[in-house]
């Protein structure tokens, strides 16, 4: 693996399960509103969330 991550979508993201502890941007730590979803090698995916206003700074690959 090199090391990269590639961005391969990125989708609404909702809060609005009370049972679960809110999920935060992966940047800049406000409320999260969508979901990017990156393939890192070896089969493997991982999943960050973003605010509207961070998500603007994911690139696609």
């Amino acid at each position: 693996m090199n090391g990269l991550k590639t961005l391969r979508s990125v989708d609404p993201f909702s809060n609005e399960r009370m049972d679960e502890e809110l999920k935060l941007c992966s940047i800049c730590g406000n409320i999260a509103t969508q979901k990017a979803c990156f393939d890192v090698g070896d089969s493997a995916r991982i999943v960050e969330r973003y605010c509207d206003t961070c998500v603007k700074s994911v690139k696609f690959e």
